[in-house]
Formats: structure tokens, sequence, C-alpha cells
């Protein structure tokens, strides 16, 4: 009963910080029969229907950061971005960048459990010198070299960046991709 009440008061919070047109009747929807199956005592129903509503939530967020991802990066033409649910809780938006026929696939996650656990790592600089792992600064931030065919960025401490290029695409390229890609305004998005 009290996980369902704080998962209720937490999206109470959320519904608050995102404009009521931008979720749309389906949202308002859900939060209504959340709200009539709490009244009727009805927990597990109200604790389905908020992760339900969790899910709409996290993905019109997924949505408006894969809007964000650029058609094409210098000579790299992108395929349509999709969303999908991270292990572990969260959504991430992939989208996948072909040049003749290399390709490069941006993986980007805000504000995941899992993801929020790693950045720390990802951002501390002793560790990445222990490791010995290169590193770039892309968008003003620390972007980590993971093998030869993983760039890896966190973008204010909040926003995990990888960006992953297939077996003929190197550092070099996957670097300047990045340099290219606008994740200046990626790390501006609310």
């Amino acid at each position: 009963m009290k996980s369902s009440i704080r998962h209720l008061s937490a999206l109470l919070v959320l519904t608050c910080m995102i404009p009521a047109a931008a979720l749309g009747d389906e949202f308002e929807d859900g939060m209504r029969a959340a709200f009539a199956s709490y009244k009727k005592g009805d927990t597990a129903a109200v604790t389905a229907k908020l992760r339900e509503l969790f899910a709409v939530v996290e993905a019109k967020e997924a949505a408006k950061f894969g809007e964000l991802l650029p058609e094409t990066v210098g000579a790299w033409k992108g395929d349509a971005a999709s969303t999908g649910e991270m292990a572990g809780g969260g959504t991430a938006v992939t989208r996948i960048y072909k040049s003749g026929e290399k390709t490069i696939t941006v993986i980007i996650s805000k504000d995941s459990p899992l993801i929020g656990q790693l950045l720390p790592l990802l951002a501390n600089p002793d560790l990445i010198e222990m490791t010995h792992r290169k590193t770039h600064k892309i968008a003003g931030e620390t972007a980590i070299m993971e093998g030869e065919h993983k760039l890896q960025i966190v973008l204010k401490s909040r926003i995990y960046v990888e960006i992953g290029g297939d077996d003929t695409t190197g550092e070099k390229e996957l670097v300047d991709f990045a340099g290219q890609a606008g994740l200046e305004k990626l790390a501006q998005a609310k």
C-alpha cells in the first residue's frame, strides 16, 4: 500500500512538471483510472496503472530526444529513431546512421536508474586514467573510448550517450561524428 501511494505521489509530481497538453488524454485517463482504483482499495490495479503511466511519460521523453538527433551528420544518413525499454528501468533512444557500408549506432538514455549508477564511474577522471582509456573533449564533456568501436559520453551528469561503430568504423570517425552530431542540444534538453 505504501509503495502504491509513493508511486502515485511521484506520478503526481511528474504530472506537474510536464505540460498537460504534451501528455494528452492517455495520461489523464490513466491517472483517473489509477485514482478510481485507489479509492476502491485495489492496490494491484493502481500499481499496474502507475507503471503503465511511467512508461508513457518515459516514451514521450525519449521521443523528444529522438527528435534532437539530426537526420544527417556529415556524410552519415540516419534511419528513423526508435525507442525501447532499458534493463533496470528507463527508456533509450536509438538511431542508426550509415555512410556507404559503414554503420554508427547512437544510443541515448536520460535519467535511467541503472545508467545513473554508472554515471559517476564514467565521469571520474581518476578511474578513467587508471583504466588507460583514451579520452576526447566533445560538447564540453569528456568522451571515453570503450575499446576501438565505442565512444561513451555523459552530458550534464544525467544523459548517457553511446556512439558505437561497426568493425570498419574506428575511433577517428566516431570522434568526428560526435563532434558534428549536435550533442550540445541534447545536453540543454530538459
